[in-house]
C-alpha cells in the first residue's frame, strides 16, 4: 500500500499494531459517521474508540495558527481534552502544528521525550504516552493519544492518512453546504424545493415568515395541499404531472395560501434542478401583499384626483355660468339698450352707462376671485411665502405665518403647499370653531414641511378636502399627517421633497 513517509520522533517501546480486521472496522465506523453527517466528536470517537486509544482532537487552521475545535476522550483523560479545547498553536508548534506545517502524518512514541509538545505536563499527568496525527484534505489535523507506549505503525498511518483525505473532503462539503444553507436562510424570499411528485423536500427559514408553516410542518408534505389555494390545486398538479415547463425561469404573479387560511398575492419563480433521475424543482416565492396594496391605493388615488379635477371643472363652470357669465350677458343687453337711447334720451343713457360700468367692475371682480382660486397670480410671480401672506390677511380667523426665508421652490411643490394651507385654513374657518391659527413653513434636509395648527375643537380626519390634499401630496412624493384629538385643536402637516 503506497503512502507518504512519516516522521518518527522517539524510539518505540512496545509494539501492539492493530489487525487488518480492526483497521477495516475503523474505516467502516468512520464511513458510517460521515454518511450520517455526524458531529466531529463522533468521527473522532469512531477512530479513537475503534483503535482502543484514549483521546482524539480535531484542529483547524485559523489566521496562521491551529485551534482545537472538537475533542473526544475517555473519562480518565477528560482534563487533557478540556485543556486542548482552549489551546491555539502556531504552525510548526506541537503535534497538530507540525502536521499542519508539513502536511505529513507524524507519530510520537513517547510524548515525555518530545521537546515540541506544549501539553507535555498535562499529558504525563493524564498518563498519556504515544501520539500520532494525520493531515486532512483542505487543511486541518486529527490527533490521537493513548496511555500505551507504541511504536509507529505504517499500516495504521497509511489507513488514517487515506481517511484524512475522505474526512477533509467531507468537512469541506459540509462547510459548503452550511454556507449554502446560511445563504438560503438569509434570503427574505421563501425558497422551496420539491420532487417530481410535488412533495416538499427542503425549505429555507423565510418560508415560515411568508406562509406561516414551520419547516417541520412542510417537509415531506405535498406542496399543493400546504400552500396552493384550493382553486389552483388541480391546475398545479396537472402541470406537475405533465412536466409542463412554461413557467420555468419566468416571474409570475399568482396566489398563495397562508397557514391561517387567507389567500395572498405572491411573485413566483420556478427553476429546474439539474440532478440525476426524476426532475426536482425549486420555487422562489415573495409575498407581494404590500406592493399590491400600494398599487391599489395608487389606482384609487389617481381615480380620486381625476374625480376631483372633474368636480373642480364642473364647479368652475357653474360659478362662471351663475356669476360672471350672467353678469356679462346682462351687461351686453344693457349696452344694447344704451346704444339705442343715446340718440333719443342721452341723460337716461348716461345713467344706465354708469350702472353698466359698475356691473362690469363686479363681473371683473368675480373673474379675479375665480382666477385666484384656480392659481393665485402672486404664487406664480413671487412664490409661496408672499402667496401665504395674502392668504393669511384674508382669513376671518386670526392667523400667524412663521417662516425662515422666501426661497423659490419647484412650481409643483409651491402649488401643493399653498393649496394644502388654503384647504386646511378653510376647514379651520368652517368647522374648527377656533380663535386663532398658525401656518409655519420649514425648509431643511431636502424637504419642505408645511404645518397648519389651530386651537379649535379637534376631531378632524384626513377625509374630504384633506383626502384630496393627501392624494396631491402623494403625487409629488410627499405625505400628509393629521393630528386632531378632540378638544385639543388640529395639526395638519405636509412634508414634500424639494431637492434643496
Amino acid at each position: 500500500m503506497g503512502h507518504r513517509p512519516h516522521k518518527v520522533l522517539a524510539q518505540p517501546v512496545v509494539a501492539t499494531p492493530p489487525t487488518p480486521a480492526g483497521l477495516l472496522r475503523v474505516e467502516h465506523a468512520v464511513a458510517a459517521a460521515l454518511v450520517e453527517d455526524a458531529p466531529l466528536e463522533d468521527v473522532l470517537a469512531a477512530i479513537g474508540g475503534g483503535l482502543g486509544w484514549h483521546y482524539g482532537g480535531a484542529w483547524l487552521p485559523q489566521a496562521g495558527a491551529v485551534r482545537c475545535v472538537a475533542t473526544w476522550s475517555t473519562p480518565e483523560v477528560a482534563t487533557f481534552a478540556d485543556a486542548s479545547k482552549r489551546l491555539v498553536l502556531d504552525f510548526g508548534e506541537g503535534l497538530p502544528g507540525r502536521v499542519q506545517d508539513s502536511g505529513e502524518p507524524t507519530w510520537i512514541a513517547d510524548v515525555e521525550a518530545d521537546a515540541n509538545f506544549p501539553r507535555h505536563t498535562l499529558a504525563i499527568q493524564a498518563g498519556l504516552r504515544s501520539a500520532f496525527a494525520f493531515p486532512l484534505a483542505g487543511g486541518g489535523t486529527f490527533e490521537f493519544l493513548t496511555t500505551a507506549a507504541l511504536r509507529p505503525d505504517t499500516d495504521l498511518l497509511a489507513t488514517l492518512t487515506s481517511l484524512g483525505r475522505r474526512i477533509g473532503h467531507w468537512m469541506e462539503h459540509r462547510e459548503s453546504e452550511a454556507r449554502k444553507r446560511a445563504m438560503l436562510d438569509a434570503a427574505i424570499d421563501a425558497v422551496i424545493t420539491i420532487d417530481h411528485t410535488g412533495v416538499i423536500v427542503e425549505v429555507n427559514a423565510a418560508t415560515e415568515d411568508v406562509f406561516g408553516h414551520t419547516p417541520e410542518q412542510l417537509v415531506g408534505r405535498e406542496l399543493g395541499e400546504m400552500i396552493v389555494p384550493p382553486s389552483l390545486r388541480a391546475k398545479h398538479r396537472a402541470g406537475l404531472a405533465n412536466g409542463e415547463g412554461r413557467l420555468i425561469g419566468r416571474r409570475v404573479e399568482t396566489t398563495g395560501l397562508h397557514a391561517d387560511g387567507r389567500e395572498m398575492p405572491v411573485e413566483l419563480t420556478i427553476t429546474r434542478i439539474d440532478v440525476p433521475g426524476p426532475p426536482m424543482y425549486t420555487g422562489y416565492v415573495r409575498d407581494i401583499t404590500e406592493r399590491v396594496e400600494r398599487e391599489e391605493e395608487l389606482r384609487a388615488s389617481r381615480a380620486r384626483i381625476v374625480a376631483a379635477a372633474d368636480e373642480a371643472r364642473r364647479r368652475l363652470e357653474r360659478d362662471l355660468h351663475d356669476g360672471a357669465q350672467n353678469s356679462l350677458l346682462a351687461l351686453g343687453l344693457d349696452l344694447k339698450v344704451i346704444q339705442a337711447e343715446l340718440k333719443t334720451d342721452p341723460d337716461a343713457a348716461s345713467d344706465k352707462l354708469a350702472r353698466a360700468r359698475e356691473e362690469l367692475n363686479r363681473a371683473t371682480a368675480e373673474l379675479r376671485e375665480l382666477a385666484r382660486g384656480i392659481h393665485p397670480a402672486v404664487l406664480t410671480e413671487l412664490g409661496l411665502v408672499p402667496a401665504l401672506r395674502t392668504l393669511v390677511r384674508r382669513s376671518p380667523v386670526p392667523c400667524a405665518l412663521l417662516y425662515d426665508g422666501e426661497p423659490r421652490l419647484p412650481q409643483p411643490i409651491e402649488a401643493t403647499a399653498y393649496f394644502l394651507a388654503a384647504e386646511a385654513l378653510t376647514n379651520v374657518v368652517r368647522y374648527a370653531n377656533a380663535t386663532r391659527a398658525e401656518i409655519s413653513v420649514e425648509l431643511g434636509d431636502g424637504a419642505l414641511t408645511m404645518t397648519i395648527r389651530d386651537d379649535g375643537a379637534g376631531g378632524a380626519t384626513a377625509g374630504g378636502g384633506l383626502r384630496g390634499m393627501e392624494d396631491r401630496l402623494a403625487a409629488v412624493g410627499g405625505r400628509l399627517e393629521v393630528l386632531s384629538p378632540r378638544g385639543s385643536g388640529t395639526i395638519v402637516r405636509g412634508v414634500m421633497p424639494c431637492g434643496s
